[in-house]
């Protein structure tokens, strides 16, 4: 198990995390970082958080780490990393 501390900023009163999701397709196995924007009113501070995945891959190849990282227009926007595990 390896343990990775996700960093990110946060507009308070509207933002926030929202959750992991983890999909296998084929060889490829991806790891998705979701954040969440609300109707709520924006305050003009923001704050760094930071939530802890713990990577325990059970099979050996790729692993495609996505972490959303906001819009630019209507498209979302992601950081992207890969993993080998040999």
């Amino acid at each position: 198990m390896q343990p990775i501390k996700v960093f990110s900023n946060y507009v308070n009163g509207c933002e926030g995390f929202f959750g992991m999701d983890y999909i296998a397709k084929d060889s490829l196995r991806t790891v998705v970082n979701f954040a969440f924007k609300t109707n709520e009113v924006c305050l003009s501070t923001s704050s760094t958080k930071y939530n802890l995945i713990r990577f325990e891959p059970k099979e050996t190849g790729g692993y495609h780490f996505r972490f959303w990282t906001g819009k630019e227009g209507e498209n979302d926007t992601w950081l992207e990393k890969q993993i080998v595990v040999e």
